[in-house]
């Protein structure tokens, strides 16, 4: 009698452990050095086309490599998944965070000071470059670093340590990402990837953070033109933001904190405790 074959197992899903989360964030950070630096050879200068190609060459490889690592569903996972109502105005409120995110900034470079060659440089005008430097700061880079940083590697890591660690070990890498290249982006970065991953981590979806991400841009690209004229935010004849305004900043992020614990109840298709093909 012949025996029947024994079913084939699944195959398993090498898992995304701290280890290859760093790693990824140093190939991100070194992939857009040597993209802008190619670009620049090619005669695209340093402004923001290269700047935009860069980071969808880095990002995009380090997503490819990452790929075979995504359980499946790999739309719950990512975070493609239609998020309570909550979490849209949750999004909305915590946008005042980029006040206090901007207050951390002026603190840092109180503490570390620009260089006099930085602070000497003029961005370029024109409608081209406003153009462009709208496209990279409200769509290329929020979806860049929502899909891998708090899509890919954020539900990993807080399976793996918790909300808590999660989310501050993902902010890290996002702001390590940045402070590669610039080392003065470091403390703003960690702050508001603080407040991206809580969203995303409460809403169980990657949408409103991808939002709220826009927005920041968009508030940031209005700023360089002083459209609010806050103090210390975008009025830069001020080295620090008045207390007024950062109070109501913070009353605004508390609310919006408060409608992120309201959106975090459970609902819809949730990431399961042992993934398909993974050891427990």
């Amino acid at each position: 009698m012949i025996p029947s074959p024994e079913p084939e197992s699944e195959p398993k899903v090498p898992p995304i452990t701290p280890g290859f989360a760093v790693l990824l964030t140093f190939v991100v950070a070194f992939s857009q050095v040597f993209c802008i630096l190619m670009l620049g050879s090619l005669g695209f200068g340093m402004g923001p086309a290269s700047l935009g190609i860069a980071t969808i060459l880095a990002f995009g490889f380090s997503f490819r490599l990452a790929v075979p690592r995504i359980p499946t569903p790999p739309s719950v996972h990512l975070g493609f998944v239609r998020p309570a109502p909550m979490a849209w105005w949750a999004a909305l409120f915590l946008l005042s965070s980029v006040l206090l995110t901007s207050e951390v900034d002026n603190i840092a470079k109180e503490i570390w000071p620009l260089p006099d060659k930085l602070l000497s440089v003029e961005p370029p005008d024109g409608v081209a470059h406003q153009l462009g430097l709208a496209l990279v700061l409200v769509v290329v880079l929020p979806a860049a670093q929502e899909i891998l940083f708090r899509g890919l590697l954020q539900p990993a890591m807080v399976r793996l340590w918790g909300s808590g660690r999660g989310i501050a070990f993902i902010s890290a890498l996002n702001a390590l990402a940045f402070g590669l290249l610039n080392p003065w982006a470091f403390a703003p970065t960690f702050t508001s990837s603080l407040v991206l991953g809580i969203l995303r981590q409460s809403s169980s979806s990657l949408l409103p953070s991808l939002l709220l991400h826009a927005l920041f841009g968009g508030a940031t690209l209005l700023a360089t033109h002083e459209f609010f004229r806050i103090p210390g935010f975008d009025d830069t004849s001020a080295p620090h933001t008045p207390m007024e305004w950062l109070g109501t900043a913070a009353l605004l992020c508390g609310i919006g904190l408060g409608l992120c614990r309201a959106a975090a109840t459970p609902r819809g298709p949730t990431l399961p405790t042992e993934l398909p093909g993974q050891d427990p």
